[in-house]
């Protein structure tokens, strides 16, 4: 699945004025070239490298606002903060993971010219889906095919008071 149209399906299916939460990395960069197709209120962190706690900062922006939260991830960033699921048994959070193998973001720097040390240094794939995650934890969890069927999904669990996992397969 194309992570731009995926990031552009997620933000086009969320209500007006609804809590988004965006990782670092490709999540934020996708949605600032589709743009917000409504009013949203939108949340992102920085650290040293920005994906550290994104789980964690979406379950607090649920609690603390009350409502459910759209978190849109890289497959990296949840790898980071996998414990933190453990909060989405008590908040309202959706992940829609976009899960590309790796912190492909590198692809687009200059390190990308160095193939011998872009594959193992950078883009660091693992191999994994989230599936077992969200069974360990006892989370919700859709791999839906297309965007079109990812907003449908989106508007179940919206709806549904239940935290999940939307795990999207863009290799």
């Amino acid at each position: 699945m194309d992570e731009q149209a995926a990031v552009a399906a997620a933000l086009e299916a969320w209500p007006e004025n609804g809590c988004v939460f965006l990782g670092a990395s490709l999540p934020v960069r996708h949605a600032n070239a589709v743009g917000l197709p409504r009013m949203m209120r939108v949340f992102a962190n920085r650290g040293v490298s920005g994906i550290d706690g994104c789980v964690a900062t979406a379950a607090g922006i649920a609690t603390g606002a009350g409502e459910v939260v759209l978190a849109i991830l890289g497959d990296i960033t949840l790898l980071h903060d996998l414990n933190s699921l453990a909060l989405l048994r008590s908040s309202h959070v959706l992940v829609v993971v976009l899960n590309n193998d790796g912190g492909r973001i590198f692809e687009r720097l200059p390190i990308a010219t160095r193939p011998e040390l872009l594959e193992p240094w950078f883009t660091t794939p693992h191999g994994m889906t989230f599936g077992p995650a969200a069974q360990q934890f006892g989370i919700a969890y859709e791999s839906p095919q297309a965007t079109q069927e990812l907003a449908t999904v989106i508007g179940r669990y919206r709806q549904s008071g239940t935290s999940a996992i939307i795990e999207l397969d863009c290799r």
